[in-house]
């Protein structure tokens, strides 16, 4: 026991010294904050650059009235109108020679787009507009030239058949939704859609970082051990499951630190900040915490058997690379897990021990499951990480001496075949 103690204190203690584990505790949380908090800042800015489009009207109609409506509604941070209309009345109503000009001023970068409403607008109940543009991505401003379009016609249909739009929109009702969690009878959370997707989503790049990097350190240690013969001498005054032990205890330990600061940093930043974009509930965030531990004690044991069988830094990358590819496929259904987290698919994947802890992670913080689910889950995961570090360990006791080629799937097996 004093032999895996002093193998886990010196793994410990040579990787928490290094400058680049130090780097990436404080720049890691500072990343993640930046990737929420810049995008949020900017896309609630306007900025002081004016966008120009040109508006092609068939129905003659629209046209002055948008203008006028677009320079009274958005302004820039100098009071001037965020957008301006280029005229093209030189060409009268020769409205494709006007397309033609806007889309040659779009390739030449001279104006942001050009809106095309057709002569129909004015009697079709369904009208399609077009919308062009070299950056199809400005939704903020197709979404407004739309709404603008659509209530300019809406009006101009219902003055047609004799209403009043002034006193039809005051009966129109102004509704403001507040999305509440419900979490039992007798209790819900304010949380709000985002602040619930980043709580899950938040806990799952953790452990993403964190498998990525403690992982890949793990594996280059042994590499260099390996190489310089150091673990030679380790195995001459310690068995292999104690110098096993000694590696996951020091390893484990290591992620535990890092997620430990890791939650209090971010627990710190959400109570000094006035803008709650992260939420976690209590009870959510204890569960969730079960399951990141849990899984990266797995995890470990998966790097540990694979950095047992390489020799070198490149085999090491290149297998760790497609281990990793499996760590994030979770992530690629994070959309379909948000939106229906009790579906059949979405219980098998959270039975699946190198899925389970992205998938109930997402779920505890979507919408809990119950907490039989919870236990069952957590169980499955906790007996996988104790039979995977049995296999660790028959891989480790034999690969961890061999170098030069690397070993075949039929070796590996050979080993785990063996019983002792």
């Amino acid at each position: 026991m004093n032999k895996i103690y002093a193998i886990a204190r010196w793994e410990y203690l040579e990787k928490v010294k290094k400058k680049s584990f130090i780097a990436s505790l404080l720049l890691t949380p500072l990343f993640l904050l930046g990737s929420f908090l810049i995008p949020a800042y900017f896309s609630d800015k306007e900025g002081d650059k004016q966008k120009v489009f040109v508006i092609i009207d068939e129905t003659e109609i629209v046209k002055p009235i948008l203008n006028s409506k677009l320079s009274e509604k958005y302004k820039l941070e100098s009071k001037m109108p965020f957008y301006k209309i280029l005229e093209l009345d030189e060409f009268g109503n020769n409205f494709p020679v006007q397309k033609s000009i806007a889309i040659n001023k779009v390739l030449n970068e001279e104006i942001d787009g050009y809106i095309f409403i057709p002569r129909n607008a004015l009697s079709s109940h369904k009208v399609k507009i077009e919308f062009g543009s070299k950056n199809i991505f400005i939704l903020q401003d197709q979404e407004r030239l739309k709404n603008e379009v659509e209530e300019i016609l809406f009006t101009f249909q219902l003055e047609k058949k004799g209403y009043n739009y002034a006193e039809v929109t005051k009966l129109k009702p102004n509704i403001d939704l507040n999305a509440i969690k419900i979490t039992s009878e007798e209790d819900s959370n304010n949380q709000g859609p985002l602040q619930v997707f980043f709580s899950g989503y938040l806990l799952n790049i953790m452990l993403l970082i964190l498998v990525f990097t403690t992982g890949q350190m793990m594996v280059r240690s042994l590499v260099e051990e390996k190489s310089n013969k150091l673990v030679e001498v380790l195995l001459s005054s310690c068995s292999s499951k104690e110098l096993l032990s000694g590696k996951i205890i020091g390893l484990s330990l290591l992620g535990l630190s890092i997620i430990i600061f890791w939650i209090i940093l971010f627990l710190l930043a959400s109570i000094v900040s006035t803008q709650s974009i992260v939420s976690f509930e209590t009870v959510n965030l204890f569960l969730s915490s079960l399951f990141l531990i849990s899984g990266y004690f797995l995890y470990s044991s998966f790097f540990i058997a694979i950095g047992s069988l390489t020799s070198s830094e490149q085999d090491a990358q290149q297998i760790t690379g497609y281990l990793s590819f499996i760590f994030v496929v979770p992530l690629l259904l994070l959309v379909p897990v948000m939106q229906t987290p009790n579906a059949l698919f979405v219980k098998i994947l959270s039975f699946i021990p190198l899925f389970t802890p992205s998938i109930m992670i997402m779920r505890i913080n979507f919408q809990t499951p119950s907490y039989l689910e919870i236990l069952m889950s957590l169980l499955v995961l906790i007996i996988s990480g104790y039979y995977m570090t049995i296999i660790a360990g028959k891989i480790f006791r034999i690969g961890i001496l061999l170098t030069g080629k690397r070993p075949t799937f039929k070796q590996v097996y050979t080993w785990l075949k063996n019983k002792e």
